[in-house]
């Protein structure tokens, strides 16, 4: 094929996250080819299975270490100092004067058929975008996160933990992970207390140390079967801090508390009864409450919760809630009513209605999905609502989608862990050695996945051996 450099384009955003585009689900006439075959799907690459497994690929080709690590040269060539001048020239990056900036001014031209014409070029030539920067850009830092090995107990096969560390008093219903290589703490809460664990483990005569209790965290106490409530709580993370949510205050105010119970903060007035969900992402906070409202709160550096948006639409007490701020979308269900918001402005995206109550909500990023769960199903949804694969596990207790979005995890009542590849049409990929009691929370981080039992205790397994 002979390469036009004139000859310039771009892929649209939809190529990323809309595999419905490459789909005639309508059944429109589009038509007859030449050689006598109708017009309808597009016809994909040999490496693509599926339109949702070629956008999947796009999207993490563009979110992945190698375009991060190289783009601040596209930057250069679009926005910055390759843009013009002899610095373009030399990259082989030099268009039409037209489409340049400031190049003509059309007010100036005074012959009416003249400026027309010169209207006419630079509509159908476009134009560049305007230059930002004149110095060249600096590198993106890579977005993985940077994971320290903990500490092995001898040779450990895959599939099984490398530290089993008794934690609690009870189930562990939330555990987060933050911090860099020199310096990771792991945070786990059970109905009573938040605990902080300096990870890796310190070793003292061949057995790990204590964990380090916080105070408690919760102005009210929670039941150890009261697994329900325990959803009102989540673990807000960055690379350096972690702040507990706490959404269990009768008259629905949500507090915010650092893990040592020292800095503390109480924002009321907006949910107007008890908070039954939360969810964190990045620096966003999405609740849901019996008063079938969901908020959707930013959290500050200095630990404040401001609430930005409210959601409406339910009829119903809200039982799970998911947000991602990378998708800008926030999830929430009610009985069996799924519905997905933008997280920037409110505006209702899709209504998903389901045949059973969800239990289980959750948004993975890359592929786009909307995962939901009832009973011992776990069904992938598109966001337009289209049901694209199930996973299967008796007794969910729990579920998470790792930060890359490639994989689904899920513990049972039983103490079974499994894992599905999302890249791949949800395939099995292994089953972890089942814990000695049942599954109440699970984190995954890098290469790491942390398991909260409930008896207390704290797993942790490698993926190394995986991926």
């Amino acid at each position: 094929m002979q390469h036009i450099l004139a000859d310039v384009k771009e892929l649209i955003p939809e190529f990323f996250y809309l595999p419905e585009m490459f789909r005639n689900e309508n059944r429109f006439a589009l038509g007859v080819r030449q050689d006598g075959k109708m017009v309808d799907d597009v016809v994909l690459p040999p490496w693509a299975a599926s339109a949702d497994e070629f956008i999947a690929r796009h999207r993490q080709a563009l979110e992945s270490d190698f375009v991060s690590a190289n783009l601040h040269h596209w930057i250069d060539l679009i926005f910055g100092v390759k843009q013009q001048g002899s610095a373009a020239e030399a990259a082989a990056n030099v268009f039409f004067y037209l489409t340049y900036e400031g190049r003509v001014d059309l007010e100036a031209v005074e012959d009416a058929a003249e400026r027309a014409a010169l209207q006419t070029q630079i509509s159908e030539f476009g134009q560049t975008p305007q230059q930002l920067f004149t110095t060249p850009h600096p590198p993106r830092h890579s977005q993985s996160f940077s994971v320290a090995r903990p500490l092995h107990w001898g040779d450990v096969p895959f599939g099984k933990p490398f530290a089993c560390v008794p934690v609690g008093r009870s189930a562990l219903f939330r555990v987060s992970v933050c911090g860099d290589a020199h310096d990771r703490r792991v945070v786990a809460i059970d109905h009573t207390m938040a605990y902080s664990l300096a990870w890796p483990i310190v070793l003292r005569a061949g057995r790990p140390m204590s964990a380090s209790s916080a105070r408690r965290l919760c102005s009210m106490e929670l039941r150890a079967t009261d697994l329900q409530r325990s959803n009102a709580c989540c673990i807000l993370s960055t690379r350096t801090r972690h702040m507990i949510v706490s959404g269990l205050q009768i008259d629905g105010a949500l507090s915010l508390s650092s893990i040592d119970g020292k800095d503390r903060s109480t924002t009321a007035g907006v949910h107007s009864r008890p908070i039954t969900c939360s969810a964190c992402s990045g620096s966003m906070v999405i609740t849901g409450g019996q008063d079938c409202i969901c908020v959707i709160w930013h959290v500050s550096d200095t630990r404040k919760a401001v609430a930005e948006l409210i959601l409406r639409g339910h009829t119903a007490a809200i039982e799970a809630v998911s947000i991602s701020v990378s998708m800008g979308v926030a999830a929430s269900a009610a009985a069996s009513l799924v519905l997905l918001h933008s997280a920037s402005d409110g505006i209702l995206l899709r209504s998903l209605q389901q045949r059973e109550s969800v239990e289980h909500l959750h948004l993975a990023s890359n592929p786009l999905l909307v995962i939901v769960g009832s009973g011992s199903i776990l069904a992938c949804l598109s966001l337009s609502g289209r049901k694209l694969w199930e996973c299967v596990l008796q007794g969910v207790r729990i579920a998470a989608v790792t930060a890359d979005g490639s994989l689904l995890l899920a513990g049972s009542a039983s103490g079974e862990i499994k894992m599905w590849d999302l890249l791949t049409h949800g395939a099995p990929v292994c089953a972890l050695q089942p814990a000695p009691s049942g599954i109440s929370s699970i984190f995954a981080v890098g290469n790491e996945v942390y398991v909260g039992t409930q008896e207390g205790t704290l797993l942790a397994f490698g993926l190394d051996g995986l991926r």
